[in-house]
């Protein structure tokens, strides 16, 4: 006799190893979203359209554009413990402030800053010392 183990994915499909399953999970989960409700951009500033588990885990910045993509980015980040902008919380209390561009530690602001926002304030304190 042969003990066997596999990782099952949602949909029934079956892999030998976590990760690859992870990483076919989170392709099906998020095909219906990115480029139109969330896009992700790597380091060098182009957008990432072939999604994986680790390219958003490494995403430098974020577009949020429908708060159904920020819904999903934080399911991803709570089902995968990764670090996200924003809580479901702020989804269900603050949806206007979470649309928009975050960047990661950019300005080494300790973490996730909303680019847009930072932009407004920078040009407001600008403007007022001119």
């Amino acid at each position: 006799m042969k003990k066997v183990s596999y990782y099952e994915a949602d949909d029934g499909t079956k892999f030998e190893d976590e990760r690859e399953c992870f990483d076919y999970e989170f392709k099906q989960k998020i095909k219906d979203i990115m480029g139109k409700d969330l896009k992700l951009f790597n380091e060098n500033r182009e957008e990432i359209t072939d999604c994986s588990f680790e390219s958003v885990y490494d995403a430098f910045a974020i577009q949020v554009l429908t708060i159904k993509g920020a819904k999903f980015l934080v399911e991803w980040a709570n089902e995968y413990g990764v670090e996200s902008p924003f809580d479901s919380w702020d989804i269900e209390n603050k949806d206007e402030d979470l649309l928009g561009t975050w960047v990661y530690d950019a300005f080494d602001r300790g973490g996730w800053t909303h680019l847009d926002k930072f932009k407004r304030e920078v040009d407001e304190l600008y403007f007022s010392l001119q």
